[in-house]
């Protein structure tokens, strides 16, 4: 919160203004009164607001899901069934010598900083993207249609080149 004239507002509010205002400035040469022009830009912010807030919850989500489908591929390709294999004959003997649940704490906290992260990366890029994308939007509806198709074809081309990888990979080695 913030003073400001005497009055209490947050960060927020005074960016959505910003907003407000810088719409109403490129609408100088338009034949509308002052109330009609802020109307008219109070509907593009708030459209554009709506596909931020869409793009920043889809994408959180597709951080995740591209995360853990790229941890698959890469598995999948490098056939890491033995080194599974191993890993559970190790945590067997680790709970019967008593230090799996500080290795278990461990590997949970480090996964979760890991999705906690994906999901971070993703709000922020599809927070951006849609509300770029809602600048195409003529109602809200529509900013949380776009934005929504545009993050999931984001995330499939994400996926895709993670498929891609294991091969780039293998050739650059030959």
């Amino acid at each position: 919160m913030v003073e400001e004239n005497g009055q209490y507002t947050n960060e927020l509010l005074l960016n959505v203004e910003e907003e407000i205002q810088e719409v109403m400035n490129s609408m100088l040469l338009v034949n509308l009164s002052t109330e009609e022009k802020r109307e008219v830009a109070n509907k593009i912010a708030v459209i554009r607001f709506a596909g931020a807030a869409t793009g920043m919850l889809i994408g959180a989500f597709l951080g995740i899901g591209v995360a853990v489908a790229s941890v698959v591929i890469l598995f999948r390709a490098a056939k890491l069934t033995k080194v599974f294999k191993a890993i559970s004959i190790g945590v067997t003997a680790a709970v019967d010598a008593g230090v799996a649940v500080e290795t278990g704490a461990g590997s949970g906290i480090a996964v979760g900083v890991i999705l906690g992260t994906a999901a971070l990366a993703g709000a922020i890029g599809g927070g951006i993207t849609g509300y770029k994308a809602a600048k195409e939007a003529d109602s809200v509806l529509d900013a949380i249609k776009i934005a929504a198709e545009v993050n999931l074809e984001n995330a499939k081309d994400v996926v895709k080149k993670a498929e891609e990888l294991p091969s780039n990979v293998y050739k650059k080695f030959q």
